[in-house]
């Protein structure tokens, strides 16, 4: 097992990562390489995900994307990611919002990665996004709705939840 996690950030910055403003007493670093003593398969990159994917000659089973949520963006990610993924592998896609719709009545839709998403739903019958939708337990804003969605391949993974 191997997880390469990308950041624009240093999520690891003593002084001013991210882990610090959420008030974790230590960095993720420090708590998936020491705590877990995982160091040897997790790698933290700095730099932007479409950079990473265009140079790496890496294979993955999963692919998280959550970068830029413009369409463009997403539409580039999600074309390096799938030249990236293994047979059977799944891209995960955060802040999916299907038809561009709002999910939670206080939050305005992101509507990049399902407007990012569509030329390649056109150009690829076979690739199948599926929302999570509502989820067994509470996510955000007092719901268990959750904006995350799979990308798969429909051969690949039983896109129908059998």
């Amino acid at each position: 097992m191997r997880l390469v996690t990308l950041d624009v950030i240093d999520v690891n910055d003593p002084r001013g990562g991210p882990w610090r403003r959420l008030g974790l007493g230590k960095t993720p670093r420090e708590l998936i390489c020491d705590d877990l003593n995982m160091g040897a398969t997790v790698e933290f990159v700095r730099e932007r995900a479409a950079d990473y994917l265009r140079q790496t000659s890496e294979r993955f089973d999963l692919i998280f994307l959550d970068g830029d949520h413009r369409a463009r963006a997403v539409y580039d990610e999600f074309a390096l990611a799938t030249r990236c993924l293994n047979a059977g592998g799944v891209i995960v896609l955060h802040d999916y919002f299907p038809d561009g719709r709002r999910l939670w009545p206080s939050r305005p839709a992101i509507a990049g990665p399902f407007l990012g998403m569509r030329p390649h739903l056109a150009r690829h019958p076979e690739l199948v996004v599926s929302p999570l939708g509502r989820l067994g337990w509470e996510t955000k804003l007092g719901s268990n709705v959750t904006s995350l969605a799979l990308a798969l391949r429909s051969g690949d993974v039983s896109a129908q939840g059998d």
